[in-house]
């Protein structure tokens, strides 16, 4: 990352992975990519069948990648019919709420009247993107049926709103498809009533092994947690900081 691609430079790559077999990782962050490059890399990946991870995260103040409405609009439809990607990463990509909401419709969306979700992508960082309680409520609403493994969270200004969102769409999985094993929420003014939700997806989780959630205002929320960690079995890693 960090070379400053821009839109013609993804849109140069984007047409290397119509035509190339054997990369399997590809890695743009802080490339000053916008939804022309986005858009570009993800009609691409409609049709590479090869790469498996695709990181178009960004690093703070430097070059930030701005994936956009249409950039994010393309990487939810790639999204719908990619079955090789397992691995992305649009973190700091200032998606907001709508943002979030077009990106999540390629992990569940309808085909003949059925509701689909998408099972391939096991890891997904969508940290430092704004998405508030409401675009929380868009991918809460996207996550009971795919098959996450890693979820970051963090840095959405999320509030109680959000993570209850957040948590009651992890905890409907639960029933149909428990993968989840790390969990990263930090900084997200999370409180008791978040807490409160977050211990409802956690006694029934069987796989979450690693759950963050510093710099919050957790409080006397912390008390649902505990009794949730009590119950559950699975959980290896508590990070609870303040920095």
């Amino acid at each position: 990352g960090g070379n400053r691609f821009r839109d013609a430079g993804a849109a140069c790559l984007a047409q290397l992975l119509t035509m190339n077999e054997s990369i399997v990782h590809l890695s743009l962050k802080s490339n000053d990519i916008g939804h022309d490059g986005g858009s570009a890399l993800a009609a691409a990946l409609e049709e590479n069948r090869t790469l498996t991870s695709l990181d178009l995260g960004g690093i703070s103040g430097i070059n930030r990648n701005h994936l956009g409405m249409a950039g994010s609009a393309a990487m939810g439809q790639m999204l719908a019919v990619n079955q090789v990607l397992a691995y992305l990463n649009v973190s700091s990509n200032g998606l907001g709420a709508e943002g979030i909401k077009l990106l999540a419709q390629g992990l569940k969306y309808e085909d003949g009247g059925n509701t689909v979700y998408n099972t391939t992508v096991v890891s997904v960082n969508f940290s430092g993107n704004n998405l508030r309680s409401e675009g929380c409520e868009y991918l809460g609403d996207a996550l009971e049926g795919t098959r996450l493994e890693y979820l970051d969270l963090q840095r959405n200004a999320m509030g109680d709103r959000g993570i209850i969102h957040i948590a009651h769409g992890l905890r409907l999985g639960t029933s149909i498809c428990d993968t989840l094993t790390e969990l990263l929420l930090d900084s997200n003014g999370i409180k008791e009533l978040g807490c409160k939700a977050l211990g409802k997806y956690i006694r029934g989780s069987a796989r979450l092994k690693i759950l963050s959630l510093n710099d919050n205002a957790l409080g006397s929320g912390m008390q649902h947690l505990m009794d949730a960690f009590k119950e559950n079995r699975s959980l290896l890693e508590m990070r609870c900081c303040h920095y």
